[in-house]
């Protein structure tokens, strides 16, 4: 229940897209984890989030929660998908270093400088015209299924994870 208050039902379709999803936990008594993802139509292109959270349990879901909700947040703006990124990075950051502030008493090592985020963000033309354009923090290709194949969709240049690439805000 916990993670689904997070990640929120995908649309069956966005235009001629079909969208579809399924969380497959690594450990079968991990009730939740850091697995993320979300889409939303941006004038006929699916913005589309997929991603993990470093850690395991309610931490990593602390963590996956702080880049969806920096993703929710750029939705407004519709610029360039390499500004959303570089939004991603920005927010992401912001939200784990006021959550450090907020336990100023925590123990050990800062929770900002720990945490990073694997993840995959697209831009999917709804109509199936045009080019899909794609930026890899880090995380394993995803699956494209076209006329009954698969196709791992490999960036050209890998970005690293969300968290390790900028400093401090």
């Amino acid at each position: 229940m916990t993670q689904r208050v997070l990640l929120k039902p995908l649309p069956p379709r966005l235009g001629d897209l079909a969208l579809a999803s399924v969380r497959l936990a690594a450990d079968e008594d991990a009730a939740v984890g850091g697995d993320l993802y979300a889409v939303a139509d941006v004038g006929g292109r699916a913005r589309t989030l997929i991603g993990d959270a470093h850690g395991k349990g309610l931490a990593a879901l602390e963590t996956a929660s702080y880049v969806l909700s920096a993703f929710r947040r750029s939705l407004p703006r519709r610029g360039p998908l390499c500004a959303l990124v570089a939004d991603l990075e920005e927010d992401f950051r912001k939200d784990l270093w006021d959550a450090v502030a907020a336990q100023p008493d925590a123990p050990g090592t800062p929770l900002a400088l720990e945490e990073f985020v694997t993840a995959v963000v697209l831009e999917i033309p709804e109509s199936g015209d045009g080019p899909t354009l794609m930026v890899n923090l880090g995380h394993p290709p995803p699956l494209l299924i076209d006329g009954g194949r698969v196709v791992a969709l490999a960036p050209a240049s890998p970005a690293p994870p969300l968290g390790l690439g900028g400093s401090r805000p």
